[in-house]
């Protein structure tokens, strides 16, 4: 059965056993309105799509104060506290750099996925003091042999906030803050005061 438009009205109850499915087009988007008789709530498709989207419901209710956040599985509750950024130092102290072509693990952070899931806009931030060797430096997780964030070849000292490429892992993963420097001899650079932010 196909039809243009149809309304439910109080009392005039409808069952449907298996799923609807409202086609719209660009310019008239499907949508459903549920109305109070005076106002109404309207949920509608976007008028333009780059491919199918799934919001699937989680299978229980929520408490007050939490709204529907989206994860790979579908959608969870939770508790809306505006953005506040997540802080963990991986390292309060000086690190001089003086392996060269492997890196060495300097500090570890323990990601568990049913805490961490909701963490967006990842960034790694740190010192670096170079002097006439160039640093490499990445956290890698070694549980999945991922990297999820670097950043090579650094040649200047400065304050550093590495946020290009980071990608959060996708489970329970032991993460290592990894480094090295260009080449043997030289002036080892050192690195202070690394830490890891999200959003949360």
């Amino acid at each position: 059965m196909s039809i243009r438009s149809f309304r439910i009205e109080r009392d005039n109850n409808r069952f449907f056993t298996s799923f609807i499915i409202i086609i719209g087009t660009d310019v008239h988007p499907g949508r459903i309105e549920l109305s109070d008789g005076n106002n109404s709530v309207t949920i509608q498709a976007p008028s333009t799509l780059e491919g199918p989207v799934q919001l699937i419901l989680p299978d229980i209710d929520g408490f007050p104060g939490e709204v529907l956040t989206r994860i790979e599985a579908g959608t969870t509750w939770k508790k809306f506290v505006g953005t506040a950024t997540a802080t963990y130092s991986l390292l309060p102290n000086a690190v001089a750099v003086a392996m060269t072509t492997m890196y060495i693990p300097i500090a570890y952070f323990t990601w568990i996925d049913s805490r961490y899931m909701g963490y967006t806009a990842g960034a790694l931030i740190y010192e670096a003091d170079i002097s006439d060797r160039t640093l490499d430096i990445r956290l890698r997780d070694v549980t999945n042999g991922v990297t999820i964030v670097e950043d090579l070849s650094v040649a200047l000292s400065g304050f550093r906030d590495i946020t290009a490429g980071f990608v959060n892992p996708s489970s329970d993963a032991r993460l290592e803050l990894q480094i090295r420097k260009s080449s043997e001899g030289g002036t080892d650079p050192r690195i202070f005061g690394v830490q890891l932010e999200w959003d949360a």
